[in-house]
């Protein structure tokens, strides 16, 4: 009984919270666009990864497949 007694009252609370005003899908891609091409993080940003990199080396293969 106080195990539904507990569901009862925290239910509201669940809904409410997974209906938040956190971040939208559209503001969260943007930030972690911004963050990959910019912030030296746990990985190397992608505009120091392809530093130097020509067309050339670009389409090159190994001849593998």
């Amino acid at each position: 009984m106080k195990y539904y007694l507990l569901i009862f009252l925290l239910a509201p609370a669940i809904t409410v919270k997974s209906q938040g005003t956190g971040p939208t899908l559209r503001s969260a891609l943007l930030k972690q666009l911004k963050s990959t091409h910019n912030v030296k993080d746990w990985f190397v940003p992608v505009n120091v990864a392809l530093e130097g990199l020509t067309a050339e080396k670009a389409i090159w293969k190994d001849g593998s497949g």
